[in-house]
């Protein structure tokens, strides 16, 4: 069943005042039980931690504390999933709580420079790109509409649910172009001007991420 009465959630850990832990979640019904899982359109989610200063053990200590007293002030939950940031260290509070902890793998290049990125490719990916750019032309899309269309007409031509298909989603997209954290990128058919492929990416100061 689709979850309903979904709910944005945080609980936080202070001390002296001062904000030190900050945990969000998102609580749905689901067969009349409230669970906590992934939200939509969220790559990773878990705590933010400030352990302080100090020696390494020492702030190592101090995020599992701090990791500890918020995942103890989370509601009772049938279900409770999060993914955490690969460069999080947050994973030991999880499973001392009970979590089960499992690795979950992604890539991650280095894009700083393309040329020593095209030469590290295998001479068969490089003649991929290059036959591809003889078919197609891509260029940057400033309304994402287009793109989700073609997202949409693809899950349809493969029977596949389309997740994305809610307003929420356009709006956020929409909203990633307007502040200069994403952008829709189409490769066309330069015969018809049809779109043959496409992505959406998304930045923050650190990363791009597909």
């Amino acid at each position: 069943p689709v979850p309903s009465a979904r709910r944005w959630e945080q609980v936080t850990v202070k001390r002296d005042g001062r904000t030190v832990g900050w945990l969000p979640y998102l609580v749905n019904r689901r067969w009349g039980f409230s669970v906590s899982d992934m939200p939509l359109l969220t790559h990773t989610l878990g705590p933010i931690v400030d352990a302080g200063t100090g020696r390494p053990n020492t702030q190592l200590l101090n995020r599992f504390t701090i990791t500890s007293e918020l995942l103890q002030q989370l509601p009772k939950l049938a279900h409770f999933r999060q993914i955490l940031a690969p460069h999080q260290a947050e994973a030991l509070p999880y499973q001392a709580y009970g979590c089960h902890v499992k690795c979950e793998f992604t890539f991650i290049a280095d894009c700083s420079n393309p040329q020593d990125a095209w030469k590290a490719m295998r001479d068969k990916t490089r003649n991929l790109i290059r036959r591809s750019q003889e078919r197609n032309r891509v260029a940057d899309q400033d309304d994402p509409e287009e793109f989700l269309r073609f997202y949409a007409a693809n899950c349809a031509a493969r029977r596949q649910v389309n997740r994305y298909d809610t307003p929420v989603v356009t709006k956020l997209l929409q909203l990633c172009v307007a502040r200069d954290q994403g952008r829709a990128l189409l490769a066309r058919n330069p015969a018809n001007n049809q779109p043959t492929a496409g992505i959406f990416v998304i930045w923050d100061q650190h990363s791009m991420y597909f």
